[in-house]
């Protein structure tokens, strides 16, 4: 969604008439039109406290009536905390470990205005005004972005879930100044007359609820995929395979490789899955040929990757979600910045027929995921 392009239509309602109409009533909860989603990076080694994690755009919409003719009449939209946000946590209130979150105006851009507590801050009101001139039906509409941020990368564990400290509260307020704040039961609080410092609470999150949706699913703390972890290219050339006697012997010797991850932030919890790239359905624990059927190829071996020399990883599509197959490489520190994931690679015999010499490929791919 363009936030310019909402902008721009509601900041030509911003001018005021010298004859306006009186605000009789307003909607009793505003509407979300519209929420965008703004992703941030993912952590790092190098995110710090304060770092916006992710950001959601929303487009609240409001409707109301008018009546008769009064001067000075205003409809606005305006947002609070119960409580007052955190001065010395980046002004956000707790969400969960280690992250905040908090709440700016969206009127000239993502990095507005930062809205404080209740209904009469300095920054409560946002700027889009209505000042209606005529009998009718009216919409009002404004923006406001909600931020999360990073408060102790030390604590920072991603995912969903949360749970809000304190509610927040979108407002709106319908009258005008001098003689036409005598609007009874207008777009205010109150069924009194004259009423004007008390707002209509038009929309609440409260704690767990996320504008009718679920708090969105935040990134992980992650690591980066080294360079020469990208593509690993191994020569098995040097293995003999005459010692394999009979089907499922796995050579003695074989091949090291490593798949190393850095600049992890802490906490971070990568897991690798392997896929046989020549055959994705291949589920077992040997890696087949690419194209064994193809002339001049080998036939009778396959590559099993061991850790520890003796644990064989499984194979299987990169979709899947079957935990058996995940290998979680630990988890990260400050001290402890970078995670290996050490193999080796052995032939296999795969069948009880002669092993028929000729060129023998074999290609794995994987996945690094995050929980």
């Amino acid at each position: 969604m363009d936030w310019k392009r909402y902008g721009g239509a509601l900041l030509l309602a911003c001018v005021s008439l010298s004859v306006q109409a009186k605000i009789k009533s307003c909607d009793d909860e505003a509407v979300i039109s519209q929420v965008s989603e703004i992703s941030g990076l993912p952590p790092t080694s190098a995110s710090k406290a304060g770092d916006v994690l992710h950001k959601r755009l929303y487009l609240f919409s409001i409707g109301y009536e008018v009546v008769t003719k009064i001067n000075g009449d205003r409809m606005r939209m305006g947002a609070g905390w119960s409580d007052a946000p955190d001065p010395n946590n980046f002004n956000t209130m707790r969400l969960a470990s280690g992250l905040g979150v908090r709440w700016r105006h969206a009127d000239s851009g993502l990095d507005g205005r930062l809205i404080g507590s209740g209904n009469s801050d300095i920054n409560t009101w946002s700027e889009y005004e209505d000042y209606p001139d005529k009998v009718g039906k009216y919409t009002l509409q404004a923006l406001f972005v909600q931020e999360f941020v990073l408060t102790d990368p030390t604590k920072y564990q991603g995912g969903g879930g949360g749970y809000l400290s304190t509610p927040f509260s979108i407002y709106a307020h319908g009258t005008g100044n001098g003689a036409s704040q005598n609007v009874s039961k207008g777009c205010n609080q109150s069924v009194q007359t004259g009423d004007v410092a008390y707002p209509k609470g038009v929309y609440h999150f409260i704690y767990d609820n996320w504008s009718g949706d679920t708090l969105p699913l935040l990134p992980a703390p992650s690591c980066k995929l080294a360079l020469d972890s990208k593509q690993l290219r191994v020569s098995m050339d040097a293995i003999k395979v005459f010692g394999l006697d009979r089907k499922d012997a796995v050579s003695q010797d074989s091949v090291p490789l490593r798949i190393r991850q850095e600049e992890c932030a802490i906490n971070a919890k990568p897991s690798i899955n392997f896929t046989d790239a020549g055959t994705p359905e291949n589920t077992s624990h040997t890696l087949l040929p690419n194209n064994a059927d193809a002339a001049g190829s080998a036939k009778g071996l396959g590559v099993r990757l061991r850790r520890n020399q003796q644990t064989d990883v499984y194979f299987g599509p990169s979709s899947s979600s079957d935990g058996s197959r995940r290998i979680a490489l630990g988890t990260a520190s400050s001290g402890n910045p970078v995670l290996t994931l050490d193999l080796n690679a052995h032939y296999v015999r795969t069948t009880a027929a002669p092993i028929q010499p000729g060129a023998f490929a074999a290609t794995a791919t994987f996945v690094v995921s995050y929980p």
